[in-house]
């Protein structure tokens, strides 16, 4: 196997700051208050709110097995998705286990199953993750997936530390702008992922908060295997998963820099109270703004359904986003799947030049947000 990676000529370190990384927003002007978070918390808590978690297929098993057309995504919930290509298979932000917590017998547990457990799945080649949160980022998944099937692993800056501490890897850590190609000796033509920007935040205590980094990635395969690689001017897949985001001008400058993917794993769950939530989490509307910025062929929501994490039911979300793509006539660009359900692409994306894409000026890393 052999494993690359380079940096891209638009990198720069401005989300960096002392003891860590911060969003490239200034939030400092969104003061957010005690009694603001403990009225919240108390909103939450006696809401008396119904979840309906969405109704969970069980996929064919044996059909994933098989080598897909051009690309195959399952939504096997939150925001773990099966990807598959003709050459590799990769599973993002994998959770399932029944709590999102550090600990078995308290923090928010599970509404709705996995839709496949990590035995059910086919082999795995990468697994890519998010950020270090307990429901992006859980241990016991991570370790089941690396016992059986010994990924690679393609993590922001920092979360490769918490790998290496459960004794799972191999771990490609990547920052924002960076770009890992990895050429398996079996597989006719490399992956390559990228990592992008998102708005987030980080930590796993008390005491971690955004010493490591959270991100975006376009993930890209050849669409095709064969002894001698992919035909003269095919399109490579391309699949771009958003993980966990706050709105923001990353959308646009993803899309002016790479190429369209062939479909946005994009998050529209915990959005509620906008004015907790709008800078770590997008809503529906947001989503469908931020698949026009991408540039993407086509959508598919995830982060919803499965912990109930902020103010809405976790089925409120994809009412909402099937009302609003109804209404746009979107149905075919932004379906809204169930647990299980597999989704086939056969088209790809329309290219487009890159070439506007301007390399940034780096600038000295800003103090840390008061």
């Amino acid at each position: 196997m052999n494993l690359t990676t380079e940096t891209l000529p638009w990198y720069h370190r401005r989300h960096h700051c002392r003891g860590g990384f911060q969003n490239l927003e200034d939030e400092r002007a969104r003061p957010l208050s005690i009694l603001k978070g403990l009225a919240w918390s108390a909103r939450r808590f006696f809401s008396g709110k119904t979840h309906v978690p969405p109704p969970s297929q069980s996929p064919d098993a044996a059909e994933l097995r098989r080598r897909p057309e051009r690309l195959r995504v399952t939504w096997i919930g939150h925001t773990t998705v099966l990807v598959q290509t003709p050459g590799f298979t990769l599973l993002t932000d994998p959770i399932f286990s029944r709590r999102a917590s550090p600990v078995t017998f308290a923090g928010p547990s599970r509404l709705a199953p996995p839709a496949l457990s990590p035995g059910d799945l086919p082999e795995i080649d990468a697994v890519v993750l998010s950020h270090d949160h307990y429901d992006h980022c859980d241990r016991s998944s991570l370790e089941a997936l690396y016992r059986r099937y010994e990924p690679t692993f393609f993590v922001p800056l920092g979360v490769a530390a918490h790998l290496r501490s459960w004794g799972v890897g191999p771990a490609v850590e990547l920052d924002w702008w960076q770009r890992a190609t990895l050429a398996p000796d079996d597989k006719a033509g490399p992956l390559r992922l990228t990592c992008t920007p998102a708005r987030h935040f980080s930590g796993r205590s008390l005491f971690d908060r955004n010493t490591t980094l959270w991100s975006s990635w376009m993930i890209e395969a050849p669409a095709t295997t064969g002894p001698n690689g992919p035909a003269p001017g095919e399109a490579p897949v391309r699949v771009y998963f958003g993980g966990d985001t706050g709105d923001g001008s990353h959308f646009a400058e993803i899309g002016e820099r790479l190429p369209p993917a062939d479909v946005a794993l994009l998050p529209i769950g915990a959005s509620q109270p906008r004015a907790l939530m709008e800078p770590v989490h997008i809503g529906p509307e947001d989503a469908v703004r931020a698949l026009d910025a991408l540039g993407a062929a086509r959508a598919m929501p995830t982060h919803w359904g499965a912990f109930d994490l902020a103010e809405e039911a976790v089925q409120a979300p994809a009412e909402q986003l099937r009302a609003l793509i109804e209404r746009l006539g979107l149905d075919e660009r932004f379906p809204v799947p169930v647990p299980g359900e597999v989704l086939s692409f056969g088209a790809p994306a329309r290219e487009r030049s890159t070439e506007l894409a301007a390399p940034l000026e780096d600038e000295p890393a800003l103090e840390p947000a008061s």
